[in-house]
């Protein structure tokens, strides 16, 4: 066996240094490009929205007169509170994220289906 030169040794290291490099770079813009798709898929663009408007709904009434917010009101029903307010949006949001792999599904087996037509 020939031992090999330092500076041998030295340059196979910065190969294998560089190289890792290189598909660590492929793989993050790869991974960059998927989420980005994923996150301008129709499924996820239509759970935000759906999202956003719940949200505006349940903070719109408190936003139009905030005096009436957790009060009795003169016909003695008591105003939603804040807190019953988060709760009914994170209730809200379970849901839509229960119902977000359907969604999901259904884009999968979309471009199934486009991809045997091609």
């Amino acid at each position: 066996m020939n031992p090999r030169s330092l500076t041998a040794q030295i340059k196979d290291a910065e190969w294998q240094v560089l190289n890792c490099q290189r598909r660590v770079e492929v793989r993050a813009t790869l991974l960059a490009r998927k989420i980005q798709h994923q996150l301008a898929a129709p499924g996820t663009v239509m759970l935000a929205v759906g999202i956003g408007f719940i949200f505006g709904e349940m903070t719109r009434e408190r936003a139009q007169n905030p005096k009436l917010c957790g009060t009795i009101k003169k016909s003695g029903t008591v105003e939603a509170s804040p807190l019953s307010g988060a709760l009914s949006l994170i209730t809200s949001i379970y849901t839509l994220y229960t119902a977000l792999p359907i969604a999901w599904l259904i884009n999968v087996f979309y471009k199934q289906d486009t991809g045997r037509k091609a």
